[in-house]
């Protein structure tokens, strides 16, 4: 049997050692092996070719991963795309642009026999005998499919470039013949694997001399994705990782088969391997959610109920001919298999990002693998100095942030749970934060207070009032903006926070912003206490009798005494602030000659992986997420 290989520049080591993907048929699974360095660059591999279109001229083929396909299917926009204007009016004569190679009708009135499939393909006069077949993913997503056996080595064909029109139509099959079957593409041919053509919509618009066609191909036995030509690995991992082994290049990989399964799911029912297989995917994480309180399973309790439900009821294809599903198509068919492959995609790509099978896998959620993370880098002397005077609330934030952001990895369930707490949070300040900011405004509304208003001189009492309103104002203001910048997790795309999270992290303070930002409303609010506390007081102590001093000065005196306590206790028991005891002194010491500066983050190193855990754990009055 031939072989299919890509070349693919490494990046353990940070050199451009190639590497070379072997998948024969007599191999029971993909394996990944080094290939001799070449002084060859990979643009040298193969001399770029022109292939002479009637519309125009096709660049090579270039090699794209199915997350860029499904990156292209999203800018196929209804204007762009079908080129037709849709107006409503009544009683009017609508000025639509009409195109009637789409299926549209030529007037406003429908004819009562039109059967509107039958009436689309007459219309783009796609014939009975067409090789493609349209196909709708559960998604709405229209697609077509080649499934001429003779046409390259018993190869399905794939493509959402729109084949009911006859320009997009030739631009695919003369790519497929010029390049992969005929002209200059690879002389040795996959058996059994798909092959996906896809032309950009930007590619496709009128007046463009020449145009880009991206291909990949998908080995369903295998669960892999192959290239003949040059492949770029950030492309594939996209960047998030430095790579272990070539083992834990497969994951990514196979993240990336699952991305094309889920685009193209109607020819393939689910096997029952695969849906043994997904079982005990979800029971692990069940069970791993249950006994441990730092587990890296990818969903919640309720949600792992919820998909073990689902796949008990999809019916399994015990007949088939790999470990993923027999061969066929049904109407609908596609809804388990894209149920399936979504929940495989994630559980694939967790794997990859907490090095499953590797020396240095990542067995707790707060555990970082990797070189140069946020966990073994100091506190900067400013968060040091800033935290004791906001209650050390930074400090908790901080322990927070860096159990759910670790090694550039967000888990989706983990971030729910910590802003649906945050947010809870500052909720329960807004309100006695607006109850102090009343209480200020009845405090200066006492005629006795302003002892002094003849020489518009303010007592003590009036200057901690006022200071007191304003906090109470900035933590209402700031619990509003909190609120309004931090939805639910849910309202929010995963891929926007880590942006957000890695962009925060390159900054001057890098996270500790954040922790410092988080802890400002309960902050604020003890501070507004604070300063009501000094004006009651002085309007106490100050110009009242004996009785009076004694009787609120010894009250004043216990309830204190109770407060420091109480702190003193849980301070202790938590053993959060001292475990942090020698670091803040060292930063203290710095700030005499400099402020530190937290250095940004190393990303992507190719040191070797070495595994750390944490010096102290994880425990204190606040419950850790």
């Amino acid at each position: 049997m031939s072989t299919i290989w890509t070349r693919l520049p490494g990046i353990l080591t940070g050199t451009n050692e190639r590497l070379k993907l072997e998948a024969t048929s007599d191999a029971s699974d993909s394996e990944f092996t080094p290939l001799q360095s070449s002084a060859e660059p990979i643009s040298q591999l193969r001399p770029l070719c022109l292939v002479a279109q009637p519309s125009g001229v096709c660049l090579k083929p270039k090699p794209v991963t199915p997350e860029t396909v499904m990156q292209w299917r999203y800018e196929q926009s209804f204007y762009k795309y079908v080129h037709v204007r849709l107006l409503i009016a009544s009683k009017l004569s609508i000025g639509i642009r009409r195109n009637t190679e789409h299926g549209l009708p030529e007037s406003n009135i429908l004819n009562p026999t039109t059967r509107f499939c039958d009436e689309l393909n007459v219309r783009n006069k796609l014939s009975a005998d067409s090789k493609w077949k349209h196909c709708i993913s559960p998604e709405g997503k229209s697609y077509f499919m080649n499934t001429e056996k003779n046409t390259f080595t018993y190869t399905n064909i794939f493509t959402h470039t729109n084949m009911y029109v006859p320009e997009n139509r030739q631009k695919i099959e003369r790519v497929l013949r010029d390049y992969f079957v005929d002209g200059t593409g690879p002389t040795e041919r996959p058996h059994g694997v798909e092959l996906v053509l896809e032309i950009p919509q930007s590619e496709l618009e009128d007046g463009k001399p020449d145009f880009i066609c991206g291909y990949y191909y998908a080995d369903w036995e295998k669960r892999v994705v192959l290239w003949h030509d040059g492949m770029d690995i950030a492309k594939i991992t996209k960047g998030q990782r430095p790579l272990a082994s070539m083992s834990h290049l497969g994951y990514a990989v196979e993240a990336q088969f699952w991305y094309h399964v889920e685009m193209f799911p109607n020819h393939r029912f689910p096997s029952a391997k695969l849906i043994r297989e997904v079982k005990g995917h979800l029971n692990y994480a069940y069970s791993d959610l249950v006994t441990s309180e730092t587990s890296t399973a990818p969903y919640d309790l309720e949600t792992i109920k919820e998909f073990v439900e689902i796949v008990h009821k999809i019916p399994a294809n015990d007949e088939s001919s790999t470990d993923i599903g027999n061969e066929g198509y049904e109407e609908g068919a596609g809804r388990d298999m894209i149920a399936i492959a979504r929940v495989m995609h994630t559980i694939t790509d967790g794997m990859f990002l907490n090095y499953h099978g590797q020396y240095c896998a990542r067995l707790n959620r707060d555990q970082s693998v990797q070189p140069g993370s946020t966990k073994e880098k100091r506190l900067s002397a400013f968060f040091c100095l800033v935290s004791p005077i906001l209650f050390y609330m930074p400090d908790s934030y901080m322990k927070k942030l860096d159990m759910v952001w670790v090694d550039d990895t967000l888990n989706h369930y983990r971030w729910k749970e910590f802003i649906t707490r945050m947010r809870a949070e500052w909720e329960r300040y807004n309100t006695p934060a607006t109850v102090m900011l009343t209480t200020n405004v009845a405090f200066l509304a006492i005629q006795s207070i302003d002892t002094d208003h003849a020489n518009n001189a303010r007592n003590v009492a009036q200057i901690a009032s006022y200071a007191s309103t304003l906090l109470s104002l900035a933590c209402y203001a700031i619990y509003h903006v909190l609120i309004l910048r931090f939805p639910h997790a849910h309202n929010r795309s995963l891929v926007k926070v880590s942006t957000y999270l890695k962009r925060r992290e390159l900054g001057w303070l890098g996270l500790e912003s954040l922790a410092l930002v988080f802890s400002l409303p309960t902050s604020l609010f003890m501070w507004s206490m604070i300063a009501f506390l000094v004006a009651m007081s002085y309007a106490v102590f100050v110009g009242t009798d004996v009785y009076t001093k004694t009787m609120v000065g010894i009250l004043l005196g216990v309830l204190l005494a109770v407060t420091f306590s109480v702190i003193g206790i849980t301070w202790q028991g938590g053993g959060r602030i001292p475990a942090r005891e020698n670091q803040w002194v060292e930063s203290f010491s710095s700030l005499k000659t400099q402020l530190v500066k937290r250095p940004p983050t190393e990303k992507n190193s190719g040191a070797p992986m070495t595994c750390r855990r944490r010096s102290s754990p994880v425990s204190g009055p606040i419950l850790p997420l």
